[in-house]
């Protein structure tokens, strides 16, 4: 029975077929008005049968209960909407999962592994427009859909997730076509579907084809599912995610355990980090022109050949400063970070080292993000719970 059905536990971990790869390049087609906007299609990401078997997955994890799809209204809010969008879905959270399909496509599509100076796909406001992006992850959120005939998705523009945190965004939509027309299926129509924004008709259709991908920017493409004709069409939906903060890099220097690494932290590299610590400047400094402030301190005695900073100091005088001068204070962490994707974390929630066995880091190291403290009391947690796992698994 499918309700039971499992992935096997090596699913996607071999080589797939080999992938094909399209970007559409909007001024030679029916839609000239979004030239320079980003559409891409991989085919043969995932194999037929791996197509099939992802889709008895998803069944079995709703016990074969489709729900309809709803839309999403603002607020984070979603309603049922059946003029706007008829079609069946599924949702299934699975960060391991994705991360495997990532694997096979992130090699393909250097031109969105960072985003810098690309307004159209990131927004145009003025700070936007200067932060790097760099690509993290998929949405662990996996929205299976299913389109009998006579279903559809009306021309929409996809919105963007942001998490909870507000450290990471989607700027791209990801679709993994699951089926394509054949004997099984005998699918008619449902093609996604981009139109020109002018309601002329001009339009550009990419077809369901099994194992194929289909990336485009979020940001100002009007598109549709269209109406499926005939027979059943399945396709699953998710985000691709970016983070707006500077991220360091360690990495081997040689083959030689005994050779330092080399060390990347990367600092100071974004307009976010650049905005966060020219306020914390300005914020002192202001403090120190108080009256209560100049009661106990003069003045700063800047280094030798530079300003003196006061509130009213300029972005670069603040910058030139924190480039020569600043320094990190002890407490260095996140160098092996916990996570669930393997391709951007070192260990499991358990402190197990990814692909091997036996072999677990326990310290400050593993902290996926800084905190707000002195970690001694942290870490004393995290050696705590980490004897107690490592406890049970040899008992």
């Amino acid at each position: 029975m499918d309700f039971l059905y499992q992935l096997p536990h090596d699913f996607l971990s071999v080589s797939g077929p080999e992938i094909e790869k399209h970007i559409i390049d909007f001024k030679e087609t029916e839609l000239p008005e979004y030239e320079g906007y980003y559409a891409c299609i991989l085919d043969n990401v995932l194999s037929a049968n791996e197509c099939a078997n992802l889709i008895r997955a998803a069944k079995a994890q709703a016990n074969g209960e489709w729900q309809q799809a709803m839309i999403n209204v603002g607020s984070g809010s979603q309603e049922i909407d059946t003029e706007t969008r008829s079609c069946g879905r599924i949702i299934w959270d699975n960060r391991e999962l994705l991360s495997k399909i990532w694997a096979r496509c992130q090699n393909l599509v250097p031109e969105i592994l960072e985003l810098k100076d690309k307004p159209g796909i990131t927004g145009s406001g003025w700070l936007k427009k200067s932060w790097t992006y760099r690509l993290t992850r998929l949405n662990e959120r996996m929205r299976f859909l299913r389109y009998f005939d006579g279903n559809y998705f009306r021309p929409h523009f996809d919105g963007s997730y942001t998490t909870e945190e507000n450290e990471e965004t989607s700027f791209i939509t990801i679709h993994l076509y699951l089926n394509e027309s054949d004997e099984d299926s005998q699918l008619e129509g449902g093609a996604t579907t981009f139109h020109a924004l002018d309601w002329t008709g001009r339009h550009l259709d990419v077809i369901p084809k099994v194992g194929r991908v289909l990336l485009f920017q979020q940001k100002g493409l009007l598109h549709s599912g269209a109406d499926v004709t005939r027979g059943i069409k399945y396709t699953m939906r998710t985000d691709v995610i970016f983070e707006n903060t500077s991220r360091g890099l360690i990495t081997l220097a040689s083959n030689d355990p005994i050779t330092e690494p080399i060390i990347n932290p990367n600092y100071y590299s974004i307009l976010a980090d650049k905005e966060m610590l020219r306020s914390g400047v300005r914020r002192v400094a202001q403090m120190m022109e108080t009256p209560a402030g100049r009661e106990i301190i003069e003045g700063e005695t800047s280094p030798k050949g530079m300003p003196v900073l006061t509130s009213s100091a300029s972005d670069e005088e603040i910058d030139t400063r924190v480039r020569a001068y600043s320094e990190v204070w002890h407490h260095s962490g996140g160098t092996a970070a916990m996570g669930k994707d393997v391709l951007s974390s070192v260990v499991d929630g358990e402190f197990r080292v990814h692909g091997t066995e036996c072999l677990r880091v326990v310290d400050a190291s593993v902290l996926p993000a800084p905190i707000s403290a002195t970690p001694q009391a942290t870490v004393y947690a995290m050696a705590e719970v980490a004897a107690e796992l490592i406890a049970l698994s040899v008992s």
